[in-house]
C-alpha cells in the first residue's frame, strides 16, 4: 500500500527553495556588481579613437565626438595610414 505524501516531495521543495533563493541573490547582487564592475574615468589624449558602446552608427559618432574635443593626438590620420595600424 502507497501513502501519498503530498503534491510535492521534500526533494522538489529543497531544489525549488534554492532556485528560489538562487534567482533573489541575482536579482538583488547583479545590479551592485554592474556598478563596481563599469569604471567611468575621463578621457584622455591618445593615439587611436576606440568607442566601445552602442551600434556601429553610434560609435561612429561617438568617436567623433571624441575627435571633435580634441581627444586624438593625431588629427591628420587617413584611412590608410589607420588600416595599417590596426591590421
Amino acid at each position: 500500500m502507497r501513502i501519498d505524501k503530498g503534491f510535492f516531495s521534500k526533494k522538489t521543495i529543497v531544489i525549488l527553495l534554492i532556485l528560489l533563493g538562487l534567482l533573489m541573490l541575482g536579482r538583488f547582487s547583479l545590479p551592485g556588481l554592474g556598478r563596481v564592475l563599469v569604471a567611468e574615468d575621463e578621457p584622455r589624449k591618445s593615439d587611436l579613437l576606440v568607442v566601445l558602446m552602442g551600434s556601429g552608427p553610434d560609435r561612429m559618432l561617438g568617436a567623433v565626438d571624441l575627435y571633435d574635443e580634441g581627444l586624438s593626438l593625431h588629427n591628420n590620420c587617413r584611412y590608410g595610414e589607420l588600416k595599417n595600424i590596426l591590421l
